[in-house]
């Protein structure tokens, strides 16, 4: 009888904590609520942009402008460069609905923030034709001086947009990318120079040139856009390229496909050399040593 009523009032004791688990646990949860909501109302929407068309921004003498065209982000000075979206995508974003860490009520004079002579200056304009400029100043903490042009109210803003702000064309261009060659997937190199090809297709021919195609690496752009009146610059014009083409087995369709570049003359520094791939506009520099083992054998000429 007496094992009975204690188990009886150890029941009871685990309901009463279950039940007071429960309301701590929906305590917290209406807590965390509360202040999400009232984190959202204090919130002060700096800008509001639905639908950028055009993002301009500069420090000193650097600038960089971004326009939409046909639901495409290109480069104001050369639209024929294609770009990574994502890359500028993360400055609309940030600037579409751009908020403010604080809202100063009775700042001081602009000097006092870097605000006089911005650091940055960001402007956008919409689908509906909007407009406007943000002006960035100095920083403070990990957050930054901020104010829309124009007008006299100053904020404090995440170093997120500043962070954003790359000056790099590099940062944004789309680069061609490089199949992946390798001595098992290798079937054939034709490597033309002169009017002359030469064709491999022996195992170990074919061993040696995988070595150069399967550690090209397409990263360091010399040229965004080369025109036929530049590719002398760089020794890529038709008639005295080197042309190598790779015919290869595709690792994911099964299928036999070729990859080639053009290949041009040594840069100023002696240590690469020029290179543009079929069908791209964009010549990158390359380690001589690679393109050596991409278009030779042991036994043959350079």
């Amino acid at each position: 009888m007496k094992q009975k009523k204690r188990m009886l009032l150890l029941v009871g004791i685990l309901v009463v904590l279950c039940g007071a688990y429960g309301g701590i646990k929906a305590w917290n949860n209406q807590m965390k609520t509360q202040k999400a909501a009232k984190k959202k109302a204090q919130t002060v929407q700096i800008i509001d942009a639905d639908d950028l068309t055009k993002i301009s921004y500069k420090k000193g003498n650097k600038n960089m402008t971004f326009v939409k065209k046909n639901d495409t982000w290109v480069y104001e000075k050369d639209k024929t460069i294609k770009l990574t979206q994502s890359a500028v995508e993360q400055i609309t974003g940030t600037v579409e609905s751009l908020t403010a860490e604080q809202k100063l009520d009775a700042p001081d004079a602009l000097e006092d923030y870097g605000l006089a002579d911005p650091a940055y200056k960001v402007s956008y304009e919409t689908t509906s034709g909007e407009k406007g400029t943000l002006d960035i100043g100095n920083n403070v903490g990990e957050d930054y001086y901020a104010k829309i042009e124009e007008e006299d109210t100053v904020y404090t803003i995440g170093s997120t947009l500043v962070e954003n702000l790359q000056f790099q064309l590099s940062s944004f261009v789309s680069l061609d990318t490089v199949p992946s060659i390798s001595s098992g997937n290798l079937k054939k190199v034709a490597v033309t120079k002169n009017g002359t090809t030469k064709t491999y297709d022996d195992e170990d021919d074919l061993a040696q040139l995988a070595g150069g195609f399967g550690t090209i690496t397409l990263t360091d752009c010399a040229d965004y856009h080369v025109t036929d009146k530049t590719l002398g610059k760089y020794g890529l014009e038709i008639d005295k390229r080197t042309t190598a083409t790779a015919t290869y087995k595709d690792s994911s369709s099964g299928k036999k496909k070729t990859y080639s570049v053009y290949i041009g003359k040594t840069d100023k520094d002696g240590e690469n050399r020029y290179v543009m791939p079929e069908n791209s506009k964009i010549v990158y520099k390359v380690s001589k040593d690679v393109i050596t083992n991409m278009i030779t054998v042991s036994d043959s000429d350079n």
